[in-house]
């Protein structure tokens, strides 16, 4: 009884010190935050708040959770602020992202997702699954181009390569792909075949190896007697074998009847020494050059693999695929990025952080120190090896390498695998700097960096000072700030336009915020080079998180996420009452100039009053009621209790 009057005390001091702070300050928070969400919460107390340590109460101006679901929406008042918008899993979930980012951009004017986003497809949608089988074959049929090209610019004379009836074939695929549809509209027999692959093309393509000409895919789908048949070199005598002396030989299975006759693998020099493989080698060259101009994903993304990842929708976990047949319905596929940037051979993303603030108008926030977290091995090209620590960079799975808490020698000022944004900005300026009279750092840190120079100061401080080109300096020495002028710009723009594509889906309550975390990853059509091109590096958005982890996993974590959060209480408690009050990092990066007029979201409770309709009641047999004449000589009723109703008899002889 002393206890509850205590808590009661406690509640009523609560309010009526909560009652004198909001008329002051509005200044009760309540929380349920773990980690570096902490840190917000301290930064509110300094200013002067007061925690509410009652959960389940509604008195509140601010509540921060993890978890929409810990919000009711229906019981806020007008002026309580909460962390996240109502259904915001149409951005947060991979199968909301994908689905608003293709079927919202051309309704608000925006880029399309093609310059932004690796084409991905719902496995619960039966249009998208048909999409992604053909859009499958199709990328095959471009990785086969590809290999050809490599394989014939090979320096090596035994380099091994395509047979003409699979090269031909693929590019008929790629060419009727790369038409314009008004050209064939009017003709039903072409315009069918257009972006189309024929079933004929498909069993010849489909068994092709892309890591191997001499090797074929088996999925078990002919006979055994076909697929044990001998594969080696054909009889130098065969007729039928013009080739057999070029180095060609039966491998890629398509039909039983193809096997010995169309599919067969040649050397390189077959092409080059030849005027009709000379011509042919012209074409893949012309129709991949317009495939590359017109699909930003083929240029950029695509690689010789046709690789693809398998994502639940809920989540960030990913497998890599191959197969179109082994997946299963619940989850979103989507094209693996197999041209990263790397550094020093590692796979990385950047983690950007973004506060929206409003809907309507969108009032966008984008904090201007993200970070870079590296895979924990060096990536493998050939994507032979499927271990998730080349894949894969989320703290969550490199915590446990072996290495985590030791700094990899090829990755400089490391921690954890992360890096500080100055530290990533350092890497461009010094591997893809034109001007050779800039000096660039060692493995010592130099003091200066460029002809203005910079003083080195602690991590957080170390960003290369760059020089904006004079008119009459050429190119080929001009100093381009990559992150500055090519990168952020991107990010900036993927943001706005990702968010605009939910802006139908998504609740516009007045006072609610929410904090994202955007993962993007670049592009690298340089082929390793250091011969920084403009356009080479193209941002991709990976996905968008609600609620990003704020622990203090790392140096590098912990000392941005106590940033931040101050930086955060800076934008929702101080920018709020005073527009010119210091902001930290955040940068208020896009507010729409106008609002769209729109239904108000309105929650209510909804009530039905009424007399719930009541099943009869069943007769509940008693022994009592039983007649002597009956016949009956036992009766049991099964679990006495729950099913008396339920009884099993036996007659008499």
């Amino acid at each position: 009884m002393e206890k509850e009057r205590a808590k009661e005390e406690q509640y009523r001091l609560l309010a009526e010190r909560s009652r004198r702070e909001v008329l002051k300050m509005r200044s009760s928070i309540q929380e349920g935050i773990d980690g570096g969400y902490k840190d917000l919460k301290e930064s509110l107390l300094r200013r002067g708040w007061v925690e509410n340590v009652n959960w389940e109460s509604t008195k509140f101006d601010i509540k921060w959770t993890l978890n929409a679901k810990d919000i009711d929406y229906i019981a806020l008042k007008e002026g309580q602020v909460v962390n996240h918008f109502g259904r915001n899993r149409e951005i947060t979930t991979k199968k909301g992202l994908t689905n608003n980012l293709r079927h919202s951009y051309s309704v608000h004017n925006l880029v399309d997702m093609e310059h932004y986003y690796p084409r991905a497809y719902d496995l619960s949608d039966p249009q998208d699954v048909g999409d992604f089988i053909l859009e499958y074959k199709l990328t095959k049929c471009v990785s086969i181009l590809r290999g050809f090209l490599e394989h014939v610019n090979s320096s090596e004379e035994s380099t091994l390569t395509y047979g003409p009836r699979i090269v031909d074939a693929a590019l008929r695929v790629c060419e009727r792909q790369q038409r314009d549809i008004n050209d064939v509209i009017d003709s039903e027999l072409v315009s069918f075949g257009h972006g189309n692959i024929s079933s004929f093309e498909w069993e010849l393509l489909r068994y092709v190896s892309l890591d191997n000409p001499m090797e074929c895919v088996d999925d078990g789908s002919l006979p055994k007697s076909v697929l044990d048949a001998d594969i080696g070199p054909p009889d130098s005598d065969s007729d039928d074998d013009e080739d057999a002396t070029n180095g060609s030989s039966s491998c890629i299975r398509g039909s039983a009847a193809d096997v010995t006759s169309c599919a067969r693998y040649v050397v390189a020099s077959h092409y080059t020494s030849k005027p009709i493989g000379r011509w042919t080698i012209a074409e893949v060259k012309r129709v991949l050059t317009h495939l590359y101009s017109t699909t930003p994903q083929c240029a950029h993304i695509d690689g010789l693999h046709n690789a693809w990842i398998e994502i639940l929708s809920k989540c960030r976990c990913s497998d890599e695929t191959d197969d179109s047949d082994n997946i299963s319905e619940q989850w979103v596929v989507q094209k693996y990025i197999e041209r990263p940037l790397l550094i020093k051979g590692y796979k990385f993303d950047i983690r950007v952080w973004v506060l929206v603030t409003d809907w309507n108008p969108l009032s966008v926030w984008i904090w201007q120190r993200p970070y870079i977290r590296f895979a924990s091995e060096k990536y493998d090209p050939t994507l032979q090896c499927e271990d998730k620590y080349i894949h894969m960079v989320n703290n969550s799975i490199v915590k446990d390498h072996p290495e985590f808490h030791r700094s990899k020698e090829e990755i400089e000022d490391s921690d954890g695998f992360m890096w500080f944004l100055n530290d990533f900005q350092r890497y461009l300026h010094n591997t893809y700097c034109k001007n050779e009279a800039h000096i660039k750092p060692g493995v010592e840190c130099s003091p200066r960096i460029c002809r203005d120079g910079f003083d080195i100061g602690s991590p957080l401080d170390r960003k290369p000072c760059h020089v904006p080109s004079v008119i009459d300096e050429p190119a080929s020495t001009h100093c381009e700030d990559i992150w500055s002028e090519s990168l952020q710009p991107q990010i900036e723009e993927i943001v706005v336009s990702s968010l605009w594509c939910v802006f139908d889906n998504i609740d516009h309550r007045k006072g609610s915020c929410e904090l994202f975390g955007y993962d993007f990853m670049i592009s690298d059509t340089s082929q390793g080079s250091t011969d920084y091109r403009s356009g080479q590096f193209r941002v991709w958005l990976i996905e968008v998180n609600s609620s990003p982890a704020m622990e203090y996993s790392t140096k590098v974590t912990e000392a941005l996420t106590k940033d931040v959060m101050e930086d955060t209480v800076k934008v929702l408690v101080d920018y709020k009452d005073n527009v010119s009050a210091d902001t930290g990092s955040w940068k208020l990066c896009y507010r729409s100039t106008f609002s769209i007029p729109r239904p108000l979201i309105q929650y209510s409770k909804l009530e039905i009053i009424g007399t719930s309709l009541r099943p009869p009641k069943r007769k509940v047999f008693n022994l009592n009621d039983i007649p002597a004449d009956s016949g009956i000589r036992n009766v049991r009723f099964v679990d006495e209790g729950r099913y008396q109703h339920d009884i099993h008899v036996a007659l008499s002889n």
